[in-house]
This record gives structure tokens, sequence and C-alpha cells, in this order.
């Protein structure tokens, strides 16, 4: 039978390999649109990454998606769409709208009863070579949408963070604490006590 002694350090351990093992992140990129034909979309940002909460089970996916447009904002719900109806995976997707060389094009219009939106950083689709080049249009019905517009130019993409999973960092830090309190358990009692006789 094993000693306390042992077990305490044995689940510290045991704590920290969990925190470790767990693939949980979250990246957070933003948009830098420069138009060259109408007004170019603003507030463009998305996060990307690992959460270990169904129904996603560690895979990577889009946790949040906004473009807004000059009369409309294309969300991650449009997007979600857009990508089932067309057989993509959300690693795919992001590969494909990632600029190669630090820039990807973009256009979008928007006409009566919808929004819809192209980002194209060097796209491709292995099961769908007519896709090649090109990302598909997200596009967002909105049937109070009046009038038409639309706009194309280039966008940057900018990776502003990589956050870990709030669970992997209580995790790591209780572990780290419980190891620190145990080496000074240790430390006390391996010295001599006082003679107070």
């Amino acid at each position: 039978m094993l000693k306390l002694s042992y077990v305490v350090p044995l689940i510290l351990l045991l704590l920290i390999v969990v925190a470790i093992a767990q693939p949980t992140y979250a990246d957070t990129y933003e948009f830098n649109f420069t138009p060259a034909v109408g007004a170019a979309p603003t507030n463009g940002s998305f996060t990307y990454g690992v959460t270990n909460e169904p129904p996603f089970l560690n895979n990577p996916h889009f946790i949040t998606f906004n473009v807004s447009l000059p009369q409309s904002s294309i969300g991650i719900v449009a997007l979600d769409q857009m990508l089932d109806g067309v057989g993509l995976n959300d690693p795919q997707y992001l590969q494909g709208i990632i600029p190669a060389a630090a820039t990807g094009t973009y256009s979008y219009t928007e006409i009566s009863g919808q929004s819809s939106l192209t980002l194209d950083g060097g796209f491709y689709h292995p099961f769908w070579p007519t896709l090649e080049g090109t990302a598909p249009p997200i596009v967002k019905f909105l049937p109070s949408l009046n009038g038409t517009d639309g706009g194309s130019g280039t966008y940057t993409l900018t990776d502003t963070t990589a956050v870990p999973d709030p669970d992997t960092l209580s995790l790591l830090f209780a572990g780290l604490v419980g190891l620190g309190l145990m080496a000074v358990r240790k430390s006390l009692r391996g010295k001599p006590r006082a003679n107070t006789a």
C-alpha cells in the first residue's frame, strides 16, 4: 500500500500531466482590409482553436467569426452553414484563408435579401478541384437588407493572441503550487530542531 507521502506528489504530478496533455488553445486573428473597389469591411476577426467541450471533442474549429460589411455582418452561423454545404472542415477553410504571401483577396456583395463574403488566400479543396484557387462565398440571408452595394480588395491576417484554455492554466497552477508546498515541507522536515533545553 502506498504511503500518503507518495500519493500526494503523484496526484499533483498527474494534474500537471493532464493539463499539458489537453490540447486546448485559442488563437485570435484580426483582418486588415484594404479596399480597391467600394467601402472596406470593418471589425473583421475570428477565433480559432481546440476546446475540450462537446460537440467538438478536441477538434480544431472556428470558435467565433465576424466581419462587418457596410450594411450587414457575416458571423459564425453563416460560416458554419457554408462549410457544411460544400463539405469543408474548419482546418481546410482556415488553411485556405490564411494568406500564403501575407495577403489575400476579398470581395463582397450586399443585395436585397442577402449578403455574401468571399475570402481567398490561396484556397484549395482536396476533394473538389473546381474550388482550387478560390474560396466559396459565405452567404447570410437578410430579408430586411435593401439596396445593392459591393466591394473588393486585399486583406492581411494578424495572429494577435495564443491563449491557453483557463482549465489548463488552473490545473498547471494547482500542480505547480502543490509541488512547491511539498518541497518546502520536505526541506523543513530535514532541518534539525533547535535545542531549547
